[in-house]
């Protein structure tokens, strides 16, 4: 009871730095610190170096260096500005930008993605009187709604395997519920008026603006399926090549990037999270948790639902949530592809407004704000996602 407590009380200090608007990467190792010094023990230089060696750790923090570099680029020659502006001449209907831009730039799979998408969401959103918290809400919900069926992504592969179940049979019967995703979003931007004509002006053009960018998406994607996860940060480096000639902002512009306090910062959060991640799963504290939940009496509904969304919003992984569960719930009976759907979205929506979920907070220190004010938004959204996914199956499919 004691262990448990003492994770809650982790994860409680995590959240409270952040409300209290403390830089997010001392509040990541204070909450890992505490977990290593009572389940580490002797071996706390050990997770630190298995951290520092983990493939996924060195992924991470190349891919958001580089894509965090071509972010603060875009920023710094005004190219993203142009972009968003020559979309909104283009497509018109700021609504329709807020949800598929950020989409769109979410197959990125990378936590910086988000502030690709950031400066456009508040261009637009700034343009028809939204709130920054708002403009948070919706820059991170839309980013990720193609992930709940597309069948490439890293974590509906996980579930996939964990359960046995197809990635490409599992997205399609998930469908529905990203559907029912994006059409909740919107209904936080009914109240708001306005459109966009051919008047508005821009310089670049949305190919020169946009080109690099969706070349560094592209690029990633099939350098991805070639080489494999490095494929991503190689083709960030193609858009920032791109960027550079395409607009020619001088080799002082890269310089100010790349020793920006951003970019540093963001690099670091990187490893940050993924410390507290393996101060669970490379100690005692995984076994803890899985030990209550199996002494536990909880229903299944409520281990499919509530215990994955829990472990998912604590260490802002969808992964975690399916890997601890799925071998519980397998060991009680066979696992159809309705059990694996709603513990895939339980953690997925859970990891989605996770108070450490990176895209939440590089987001809202793009804007400026502290993650809190955008839970009026991101709390009711996930009920409401979750409840529909249970009605769904329930009753589509009574026989589960």
């Amino acid at each position: 009871m004691i262990e448990i407590a003492l994770i809650f009380v982790s994860f409680a200090i995590i959240v409270a730095l952040v409300g209290m608007k403390k830089d997010i990467n001392i509040a990541l190792i204070s909450g890992a610190a505490v977990m290593l010094f009572y389940f580490a023990g002797s071996s706390i230089v050990d997770v630190i170096v298995k951290t520092v060696k983990d493939e996924r750790t060195i992924f991470l923090l190349t891919t958001s260096f580089t894509i965090s570099v071509l972010a603060e680029l875009y920023k710094k020659t005004g190219a993203i500005s142009e972009f968003s502006r020559a979309m909104a001449a283009k497509i018109r209907s700021p609504k329709a930008i807020l949800a598929l831009v950020p989409a769109v730039l979410g197959l990125l799979p990378i936590a910086g993605g988000a502030l690709m998408s950031a400066p456009i969401v508040e261009t637009i959103g700034s343009g028809i009187g939204m709130s920054q918290d708002l403009m948070i809400f919706l820059n991170v919900w839309f980013r990720h709604y193609l992930f709940l069926f597309y069948p490439m992504g890293q974590s509906i592969i996980v579930a996939s395997a964990t359960m046995g179940i197809s990635p490409v049979e599992l997205g399609a019967i998930q469908i529905p519920i990203a559907a029912f995703m994006v059409t909740y979003g919107l209904l936080f931007t009914r109240k708001y008026k306005g459109s966009f004509n051919a008047e508005i002006t821009y310089k670049m053009g949305i190919w020169k603006s946009g080109g690099p960018m969706l070349i560094a998406i592209a690029a990633s994607l099939v350098l991805n399926y070639f080489v494999g996860n490095y494929g991503i940060p190689l083709g960030i480096l193609l858009g920032i090549f791109t960027l550079l000639v395409s607009v020619r902002p001088g080799w002082g512009a890269l310089g100010e990037a790349l020793r920006s306090k951003m970019v540093l910062s963001l690099t670091l959060s990187a490893f940050s999270i993924m410390l507290l991640q393996h101060s669970i799963t490379d100690t005692r504290a995984s076994e803890v948790i899985s030990e209550a939940i199996k002494s536990s009496s909880i229903p299944i509904i409520f281990l499919e639902t509530i215990i994955p969304g829990i472990l998912s919003a604590l260490t802002s992984s969808t992964v975690t949530g399916i890997v601890t569960v799925a071998p519980i719930l397998s060991s009680l009976r066979q696992l159809t592809i309705f059990d694996a759907s709603i513990i895939y979205t339980s953690s997925f929506i859970s990891y989605t407004i996770s108070p450490t979920h990176l895209c939440l907070i590089y987001t809202a220190r793009y804007f400026n704000r502290g993650v809190g004010g955008s839970y009026k938004y991101m709390l009711p959204a996930a009920a409401f996602v979750l409840i529909f996914t249970i009605l769904y199956y329930f009753v589509l499919f009574p026989i589960i």
